[in-house]
């Protein structure tokens, strides 16, 4: 038998193991979380091993055949090796985000040949998956590197771009020019950045369009607030101390053009602020304007506070005004309060009080024009107010006098003590915790002083001077400022009213119970019986007299003919019921209804004035004898929106259900929501025909300062 050759290819040794130990470790490494580079490199390194491997086994070989097949397959397998090396180094990020390398190979020997390499098992390349031992570079970096790299290059195309721009060159012009020069270089630039956004804006990211329209946005905000305050600036009047105190008078004119009422200065002496109490400095500034010392004519906070509370729908928020600001309200600008007007008022407001104002005069100054200058309920400014409420002079008011005084400010007409004096007690116990609130006073004094009622301060009120128009007055008074929103009293120029002083006074003889001058014989109840009497012309519409109520002892008092809201009772038929049915069934006086027994829809019963039932009559003997059944079958024959329409044309406005239906009881009256001057208007629409005319009080306005 022939003896079997060795094979010249021996087990591998220890010193292969070793030369191996490195794919072990690093497969070990991988699990514990090694770098990505020292994987390249243990790849590297491991084909290095297998390649010197092969080179000692050609060495070695004795069998040429076999060590050539073996060869070939160690080159085919090196070379797979390579091509997955490469593979490898192409893919390392993929190779990241798995967070695993890829498995080496370990090479077996067994006799005299080489065995293709064995692959680890699948359980364990599985594990390794699983665990995501590598981690992957962050998301936000490799963005940021991204971003940061577009910003680069856009950064390269701007300065790119921005070289090939021809500036003119300060050197080749005199110094003179260098303005112009510097003007010219900086409007090119500003068309190149245009182009540039334009660009951007029409081929670029959301992102960058988003950016360019919030700072085109921006810049429009900012160009807006300056062009607006550049307007406020141009149109602000002009504000000196003579026009501070209103040398001219307000003249109203009747409908014959003759003079009857003058409103203004000459109701008013002024006093300095040496002569002021302190007691009422305390009170004003504690009450209006408790920062008055320390602001320069905006009080910021108190002005953030008003606006956001405004905002948020609280009516009770304030206006924000300091002392200051008010001055301007009173004198230069006007009391609009709402829409684009009101804005414009109060950054008016704002700029005089604080660059005109308070550049112009000293604090003293301006606290001495603000206790001057208003209207106070009885008198002008607080020395004719002192004297016409307590007989005595501003400068001897008392702790609780001066607390009422100061209380006036905010609203003269609802807080006069001649017209009520609960109201004015209530805002001088106001005036009192304000004061003690900000430490004028003590909680003894606070206390004391609340003790004292107004109606034990004043003096009899009665007063011969009052102006025997003084309710027609009121009432022009208050539809000039509603249309021009300017004062009268603050604000100089002659009013040609409608009044006819013939039908007015036959309105104040009434109001003053002076019945037997017209043969009849009528008397008030008592003293405490009001009258509110409106009279309009059927001719054009116009207000010809007013009744403002009984005992007017002051101007700017409760008007009874403009301002109450009552039941307006059976004269309300014509224009809730037949009026209607005129208007939309076609219906004519003649026209039956039946006055029986009947019912509203919800069951509840209706009665005539007298409890009876005259069964069938005509239209016309029903309104006339004011018969209420025959009026709610006829409002029942209306729709809701006939009925509503007819009497809102007619300045009329009934209440409404949840639903927006007008209730049943509108028929006979029964809804709060008229006075005698709205009625009177409407039932000059019947005198004419079917048209309605706004009642008015004035045809022409003319300002004395200005001319217009």
């Amino acid at each position: 038998m022939a003896t079997k050759k060795k094979s010249t290819f021996t087990k591998p040794s220890n010193k292969t193991t070793k030369k191996k130990s490195p794919i072990m470790e690093e497969i070990k490494e991988t699990k514990s979380k090694t770098s990505t580079k020292k994987t390249t490199s243990t790849k590297k390194k491991t084909s290095e091993t297998i390649s010197k491997e092969v080179k000692d086994t050609k060495k070695k070989s004795t069998t040429k055949p076999k060590t050539k097949d073996v060869v070939k397959e160690v080159k085919t397998n090196s070379k797979v090796k390579t091509t997955k090396k490469k593979t490898t180094t192409k893919k390392k990020k993929v190779t990241k985000k798995d967070g695993i390398p890829k498995k080496y190979p370990v090479i077996a020997i067994e006799g005299n040949q080489l065995k293709k390499p064995i692959k680890t098992t699948e359980k364990k390349t599985k594990k390794v998956k699983a665990k995501k031992c590598k981690v992957s570079t962050p998301l936000f970096k490799r963005n940021t590197k991204k971003v940061y790299n577009k910003l680069e290059r856009r950064k390269e195309i701007y300065e790119d771009e921005h070289s090939k721009l021809i500036f003119h060159k300060y050197k080749d012009n005199p110094v003179y020019l260098w303005p112009i020069v510097f003007l010219k270089n900086r409007f090119k630039v500003m068309i190149f950045d245009m182009k540039r956004f334009g660009k951007r804006l029409r081929y670029g990211t959301f992102k960058d369009k988003l950016l360019i329209i919030f700072m085109l946005l921006l810049i429009f905000i900012c160009l807006a607030g300056v062009g607006f305050m550049g307007y406020v600036v141009i149109n602000a009047p002009q504000i000196s101390k003579e026009k501070l105190y209103q040398q001219s008078s307000t003249v109203l004119y009747d409908a014959n053009g003759n003079e009857f009422a003058r409103l203004g200065s000459q109701n008013r002496e002024v006093i300095t602020y040496d002569e002021l109490p302190e007691v009422l400095i305390d009170a004003i500034v504690a009450t209006e304007d408790s920062r008055f010392f320390q602001h320069n004519g905006i009080d910021l906070a108190r002005f953030t506070k008003a606006v956001g509370g405004q905002l948020l729908g609280h009516s009770d928020a304030g206006g924000g005004s300091t002392l200051t600001m008010q001055i301007s309200k009173n004198v230069a600008t006007s009391n609009k309060a709402s829409g684009i007007q009101g804005i414009i008022r109060k950054f008016t407001d704002i700029y005089l009080s604080v660059f005109v104002l308070e550049k112009k005069y000293t604090k003293e100054e301006i606290l001495e024009f603000y206790t001057n200058i208003p209207y106070l309920g009885a008198a002008y400014g607080v020395e004719q107010a002192s004297n016409a409420y307590f007989g005595k002079s501003a400068k001897d008011l008392t702790l609780p006098e001066a607390a009422m005084i100061a209380g006036l400010f905010q609203s003269p007409t609802a807080y006069n003590p001649f017209n009520s004096v609960e109201k004015a007690n209530t805002r001088k116990n106001i005036v009192l915790n304000l004061m003690k609130r900000h430490g004028y006073i003590s909680e003894e004094e606070c206390e004391a002083a609340k003790q004292i009622h107004v109606k034990d301060l004043i003096k009899d009120k009665g007063n011969s001077s009052v102006n025997r128009y003084v309710s027609f007055v009121d009432t022009v008074v208050d539809e000039v400022v509603k249309r021009t929103g300017n004062n009268p009293y603050n604000v100089s120029m002659s009013i040609y009213t409608t009044m006819v002083p013939e039908k007015q006074d036959v309105v104040n003889d009434i109001t003053d119970g002076n019945f037997s001058k017209y043969g009849q014989n009528f008397s008030y109840k008592n003293e405490y019986s009001q009258v509110g009497i409106a009279v309009t012309s059927v001719k054009d519409g116009s207000i010809v007299a007013i009744g403002g109520g009984r005992n007017k002892k002051g101007e700017r008092s409760f008007n009874y003919a403009t301002q109450i809201s009552r039941h307006p009772g059976s004269t309300a038929k014509p224009v809730i019921d037949y009026g209607p049915a005129i208007e939309y069934l076609g219906w004519g006086s003649s026209n039956t209804v039946v006055d029986l027994e009947y019912n509203y829809s919800s069951g509840g019963s209706i009665k005539n004035w007298d409890n009876k039932f005259k069964g069938v009559m005509t239209v016309k003997y029903a309104l006339a004898q004011s018969r209420n059944i025959p009026a709610l079958q006829t409002f029942q024959l209306t729709t809701n929106a006939q009925k509503k329409d007819f009497a809102n044309r007619l300045g009329w406005y009934p209440v409404e259900d949840g639903n927006g239906n007008l209730l049943e009881t509108n028929s006979i009256g029964g809804f709060d929501g008229v006075n005698p001057l709205q009625s009177s208007a409407a039932y000059g629409a019947f005198a004419r025909g079917g048209t309605y005319i706004e009642p008015y009080s004035f045809r022409t306005i003319e300002y004395t300062d200005t001319g217009e």
